[in-house]
C-alpha cells in the first residue's frame, strides 16, 4: 500500500457540487505550509465561462471563521445541509461564473501532514485540489500548487488523479525553488502528495549523534537553527589562535555532519573570558576582541579548506561580551571560553523551546 493512502482529511476537504448542468471550468489550489509544520493557508479559486450555483461541503462542525476571505460577495453559509444522508455545513456561491476563498488550516484538525513511520524526521504532505460531483462531471483543467518552507527538503512527489495515484513525479509537474505545481486537463478529482524531510530536526539528530560520545560538546535544537558549543580549551592553547589536535578532530566531525544537512548558513562565534591576554610580539592581537575574532576566522578558513561552501559561512568574535557563566569563578570563566557554531536551517525564526542533549 502506498504511504499516502493512509492519510485522511478530517475537516478541510471540500466537495465541489454543481447544481446546474455541467460545463468546463478551471480550478486552482495554492497551499502554503507554515514553518511550524502545524498550520497552513489554502487558497482555492474557480473560473468558468458560464454562470451557475456552486456549493462546498464541509464537516457539520466546521468553523466558518476559518474561511478568512471569500468572493464574490453574496456567498452564504448553510448549517445542517443534507447530502446523501449525511449532514454538512455548506458554503454556497449562487449565480456566479467564478469565485475564490482563502482558508486557514490546522494539521491536528485537517491532517495534511503525517510522520513517516520509517523515519521520524520525514513526513507525508497531502493537499486536496478539487473534486466535482455528478454524473458526467469533468473539470476542464485543474492546477494544484504547494509552497514548502525552506526548512523542508522535498524527497519526492506524486499526484492522485480520479482516485488513482500516479507514479512518482509522473504527469505535468513544474518545480521552482520550493513551489511544486501539478497541472492536468479533463479530470474529475485531483490531489498531490509530497514526501518531505524536516531539515532542522534531521540536522539536530545528525549532529547530536555525531557528538553523542563527547560530553564536553553541547548540541541544541533552537527551531530553525542548530547550535553546537565546543569548549575552547580543547580547540586552542591559552592566548593562541592556533588550533590543537583534538580540536581539529572535532572540526572534522562537524564538517562531515554538515555534508548531510540542508542548511542556509553556518556562523562561527568566538568567545573568551574577561582575563586580558598576554600580548606576544608579532601576534597581531592586542585584546580579547582580536583573539576571539582570529580564532573564529581560523576555524572558518579550516572548514572552507575541508569543503564547506565559503558563501554560507561567516566568522564573528564576541570577546567576553556574551558570557554563559560568572567571570568571578574559575568554573564560570571556563564555560565562557568557547566556540559556538550556529547552523541556520531556514530563514524564519519560529519561537520554540530549545532541546539539548
Amino acid at each position: 500500500m502506498d504511504s499516502f493512502t493512509m492519510l485522511r482529511h478530517f475537516g478541510c476537504f471540500a466537495l465541489l457540487a454543481f447544481s446546474l448542468p455541467l460545463w468546463a471550468d478551471t480550478t486552482e489550489t495554492v497551499f502554503t505550509l507554515s514553518d511550524d509544520m502545524q498550520t497552513a493557508t489554502n487558497y482555492f479559486s474557480k473560473r468558468s465561462d458560464s454562470v451557475g450555483n456552486y456549493s462546498f461541503l464541509f464537516n457539520k462542525d466546521y468553523q466558518a471563521s476559518l474561511i478568512t476571505y471569500a468572493r464574490p460577495e453574496g456567498y452564504q453559509w448553510q448549517s445542517n445541509y443534507r447530502s446523501d444522508s449525511k449532514v454538512f455545513k455548506r458554503l454556497y456561491f449562487p449565480n456566479t461564473s467564478s469565485y475564490a476563498y482563502l482558508q486557514r488550516q490546522n494539521n491536528k484538525r485537517d491532517g495534511f501532514l503525517q510522520k513517516d513511520e520509517q523515519n521520524p524526521n520525514r513526513y507525508y504532505l497531502v493537499v486536496d485540489g478539487s473534486q466535482c460531483m455528478g454524473d458526467g462531471c469533468e473539470m476542464e483543467e485543474s492546477i494544484v500548487s504547494v509552497i514548502v518552507p525552506k526548512r523542508f527538503k522535498v524527497l519526492n512527489y506524486k499526484a492522485k488523479v480520479n482516485g488513482e495515484w500516479l507514479d512518482w513525479q509522473a504527469g505535468d509537474w513544474k518545480v521552482v525553488d520550493g513551489t511544486y505545481t501539478f497541472y492536468r486537463r479533463r479530470l474529475q478529482s485531483v490531489m498531490v502528495g509530497l514526501h518531505v524531510e524536516d531539515a532542522a530536526s534531521y540536522g539536530y539528530t545528525r549532529m547530536s549523534d555525531a557528538f553523542s560520545a563527547n560530553k564536553n560538546i553541547e548540541v541544541s535544537n533552537e527551531g530553525n537553527r542548530i547550535r553546537v558549543v565546543m569548549p575552547l580549551d580543547k580547540l586552542f592553547a591559552s592566548g593562541s589562535a592556533d588550533m590543537e589536535k583534538e580540536g581539529l578532530q572535532w572540526l572534522k566531525t562537524l564538517q562531515a555532519s554538515l555534508k548531510d544537512i540542508n542548511y542556509q548558513e553556518l556562523r562561527v562565534e568566538g568567545h573568551t573570558d574577561n582575563v586580558p591576554i598576554v600580548r606576544k610580539t608579532g601576534s597581531g592581537m592586542a585584546n580579547n576582541w582580536d583573539l576571539s575574532s582570529a580564532r573564529a576566522a581560523n576555524i572558518v578558513r579550516y572548514l572552507i579548506g575541508e569543503g564547506v561552501a565559503a558563501e554560507r559561512i561567516a566568522a564573528v568574535g564576541y570577546a567576553e561580551m556574551r558570557p554563559r557563566g560568572s567571570n568571578d569563578t574559575a568554573e564560570g570563566r571556563q564555560r565562557n571560553r568557547r566556540v559556538e557554531f550556529s547552523i541556520v536551517t531556514s530563514e524564519s525564526t519560529p519561537a520554540t523551546q530549545p532541546a539539548t542533549h
